[in-house]
């Protein structure tokens, strides 16, 4: 082997070395990236499951409360138990012709589903509701202090998520009565807690105190839906001879500031001279400096600005204003 093929079996050799090398470097680099990636990703899943965790027991503390207020385990427990309870109340009130109506159940899907995060990206998840809303409507004629007990009573209730609507509509001659409708929404989580094992699901509403309809009392103390009475007949009054009163004296005309319009600033042999003219008399007055008229005293003036004196002040009045249209001049 000469020393030319030896040198160029050397360069294959350090070169194919190098490229080895590097080959085995690019390999390591990449999958070091990806396990990099990898572990970082998983750190901030568990740290934001310790996040998770940690608010566990605010989480369950809050989802107990919602399985107190909820209506039942499923649509038809909730369904009964609200009409029992709406039904339960209007005789408490003392509705007459009391009827409940309920509706369809509406499911409600957390909001935070619309979003992209990873949690929500199944669709089973995105679909399943947390809970479902059910509106009911309790009607009855009762007097004016009754629908509004009634109403109180209704929005003490903790089930009782929102009072949707009241309408009252006056009935009978002496309109001493009213009917009453009033629409609210409950909810219930389907597969929670149960009312008909609950001990307390002979009755799940609580009376009021009778300090709670104290802020109405002076409205429901007055029947406000009866017609006031009938003013009594007027009694016709004696003709009495028509003696016409003489016209007022017109008011007398006090002179003002306002009246007087600047026309002119001019320069004369003599000096600055003031043109001034009364828009209501059509009198016209030419006022040299130390001139006045009602206490405005013309001091100097050019252009477009006279200067007057009122009193120790100086003002500033601009051709076409009035005198009334000053400013000071300090």
């Amino acid at each position: 082997m000469n020393r030319r093929t030896r040198q160029a079996l050397i360069i294959a050799t350090a070169a194919a070395s190098l490229l080895g090398a590097w080959w085995g470097w690019s390999t390591y680099t990449a999958r070091r990236r990806a396990l990099d990636a990898d572990v970082a990703r998983y750190r901030e899943a568990l740290d934001a499951r310790e996040v998770e965790l940690a608010d566990a027991p605010r989480l369950r503390k809050r989802f107990d409360e919602l399985a107190d207020i909820s209506l039942g385990a499923n649509e038809e427990e909730a369904n009964a138990v609200l009409r029992r309870a709406l039904n339960e109340m209007a005789a408490h009130i003392g509705l007459r012709r009391a009827q409940v109506s309920t509706s369809t159940s509406r499911p409600q899907v957390n909001p935070a589903t619309r979003s992209r995060l990873r949690e929500f990206r199944p669709r089973e998840v995105r679909e399943r509701p947390d809970f479902h809303a059910l509106s009911a409507t309790l009607t009855g004629e009762c007097s004016l202090e009754q629908a509004v007990r009634t109403v109180a009573l209704l929005n003490a209730q903790p089930w009782v998520c929102r009072v949707d609507g009241v309408g009252m509509r006056v009935v009978g001659r002496e309109r001493e009565s009213v009917d009453l409708s009033v629409t609210i929404t409950g909810l219930f989580v389907r597969g929670g807690k149960s009312r008909s094992t609950d001990e307390s699901s002979a009755r799940i509403w609580t009376p009021i105190e009778d300090g709670a309809v104290d802020p109405w009392r002076a409205i429901v103390s007055k029947n406000v839906f009866r017609e006031p009475p009938a003013p009594p007949p007027r009694q016709p009054e004696r003709e009495r001879p028509v003696v016409e009163a003489p016209p007022p004296a017109p008011p007398p005309v006090v002179p003002s500031l306002a009246d007087w319009r600047i026309t002119a600033v001019v320069q004369s042999a003599s000096g600055p001279e003031l043109w001034i003219f009364n828009i209501k008399s059509g009198e016209t007055r030419t006022l040299a400096p130390g001139t006045e008229v009602l206490g405005a005293t013309f001091v100097t003036g050019s252009g477009e600005v006279a200067r007057i004196r009122i009193g120790d002040d100086i003002f500033e009045v601009r051709l076409g204003a009035t005198l009334a249209d000053r400013k000071s001049a300090s």
